[in-house]
């Protein structure tokens, strides 16, 4: 029992000594110690700052890929049930990612609604029928899919029912030029951020040891 009470107080005398030799270190050597804590934390903060500008552009670029979708416009005989058997024939396409029925009335009421936004008058009451058909907004696992989708609806058994497809071809794979361009720009960056705030941070570390190589 007393051994390990001496245990106890050996391990007390040892960290009083340690704070006591590192509070004595930070007296003596002030101007070192607060250079070199400050040049690591505007570092750390740089470094931070970069990361979070990235995580923003990462999302930015996510949210650009999430709105490239494909658009299958249906013919004006197709049946309530003959449009839930084309959804599912569009969902097994590889590639897709989902897929979102717009009726006519739905697509029309859409319509009225930019018209309003934009100051234009509607004079769709005058028609007397609903001049647009229902469609289907076609998510997508990825912009680069674009052209597959596409493809593959005029091979599905009811594409006979199906009387326009809008993929935006040409668009979707200039977005994703851009966009993994800009991907591999920030993962550059970030690297070279990294790299400099690692070099900073031991050379202050090493400076620091320095001013105390006497201790």
């Amino acid at each position: 029992m007393s051994a390990q009470r001496e245990s106890q107080s050996n391990r007390g005398r040892l960290i009083r000594l340690s704070i006591s030799a590192a509070a004595n270190g930070l007296s003596r050597n002030r101007l070192a110690t607060i250079a070199a804590t400050t040049t690591m934390t505007l570092m750390l903060m740089v470094l931070a700052s970069v990361l979070v500008i990235r995580a923003g552009l990462d999302a930015a670029l996510s949210y650009a890929d999430s709105k490239v979708e494909v658009i299958a416009y249906l013919k004006s005989s197709v049946t309530e049930d003959e449009a839930r058997s084309i959804q599912v024939q569009i969902e097994g396409i590889d590639g897709v990612k989902g897929a979102t029925y717009v009726s006519a009335d739905d697509a029309l009421a859409a319509f009225k609604v930019r018209l309003k936004e934009r100051g234009e008058p509607d004079l769709t009451g005058n028609l007397g029928v609903n001049p647009l058909p229902a469609s289907y907004e076609i998510a997508l696992d990825n912009p680069a899919d674009t052209g597959r989708v596409a493809d593959g609806l005029t091979a599905i058994p009811d594409a006979a029912s199906i009387s326009r497809v809008i993929d935006g071809r040409a668009l979707a794979e200039s977005l994703v030029a851009i966009t993994g361009a800009l991907r591999i720009v920030g993962l550059i960056i970030v690297i070279g951020f990294s790299l400099a705030v690692l070099a900073v941070v031991v050379n202050a570390i090493r400076l620091a040891i320095l001013a105390r190589s006497d201790e």
